[in-house]
């Protein structure tokens, strides 16, 4: 395992597992499961995910198994006011049987962040959270947060893979001292992007798969993953990465296979981010 330090000194692993859309009781149970055997020690959540109960109850059941993590969750815009930003966070310390959330996100920055933001470096100092960070925010919205912020996010968590490289944005943050956290690492398995020549040829000379190769270049280019899965061959290949790198020349070759292209939500749709403002969908 590699490990990073954030600006507040945290120290986190580089890779981590996530649970977007995990939620039966039996898969998370599963997941967290093959994750502790596989030697994972970072679990990814969010209130809009609606599983930090399941995963609490399994931390209930077996007290053993949250020692493992660091765990991580977020607010949603809807709940971007002083009142409800409280409630959220209370709720998911309740949900997840945890005293304390090692690291809490702003989900999406529509407006009231600000105000959420103030909320969120209350239970900091309070020590309640352990790190404060954010979720798809761009360099404007990073801009405005640490215009107003006492304490600056130690993470932006953001989707990042070899066709959305977000090379302006990493540099950005990197001057900035806070680090990228990518979601979706591997482009939602994509058929195109897993059949792309180079990765295919990486694959072979390393004698690894493609997806491996796609977490090794987020690993050598510093960033923090969270790859999902709830099969425990992938759970175990995706962390079995730490005994090869990629040489320069590779990684550059594999961000030159950019096209800026989403798979999800652009964080510039205005328009889209006042509807979940609104708890609309």
């Amino acid at each position: 395992m590699n490990y990073v330090n954030l600006n507040n000194n945290l120290k986190v692993p580089q890779i981590g597992i996530g649970t977007y859309k995990v939620e039966n009781i039996q898969e998370i149970t599963n997941l967290i499961e093959y994750a502790v055997k596989a030697n994972y020690e970072m679990l990814d959540t969010a209130s809009y995910y609606n599983n930090e109960n399941l995963i609490g109850e399994v931390f209930k059941n077996n007290p053993e198994l949250k020692k493992h993590f660091l765990v991580s969750s977020k607010v949603w815009p809807s709940d971007f006011d002083k009142d409800n930003t409280k409630r959220s966070i209370e709720n998911s310390l309740n949900n997840l049987n945890l005293d304390k959330i090692d690291i809490m996100f702003i989900h999406w920055p529509s407006e009231g962040f600000l105000e959420a933001w103030k909320v969120f470096e209350d239970y900091y100092e309070q020590g309640v959270l352990k790190s404060i960070a954010v979720c798809n925010f761009q360099i404007k919205y990073m801009e405005k947060l640490l215009v107003h912020a006492n304490i600056p996010p130690s993470i932006n968590q953001v989707e990042l893979h070899p066709y959305l490289v977000q090379e302006e944005l990493s540099d950005y943050l990197k001057k900035s001292n806070i680090k990228i956290q990518a979601w979706a690492p591997l482009g939602r398995a994509s058929k195109e992007m897993f059949n792309e020549k180079i990765l295919v040829e990486l694959a072979k000379k390393y004698n690894k798969s493609v997806a491996q190769i796609i977490l090794r270049w987020h690993i050598d280019k510093g960033h923090i993953i969270i790859p999902k899965s709830t099969k425990e061959s992938r759970i175990n290949e995706n962390i079995n990465i730490f005994d090869f790198s990629l040489e320069l020349e590779e990684i550059k070759l594999i961000d030159k296979l950019n096209r800026n292209h989403r798979f999800s939500q652009n964080p510039d749709d205005e328009e889209w981010l006042t509807k979940i403002r609104k708890g609309l969908k």
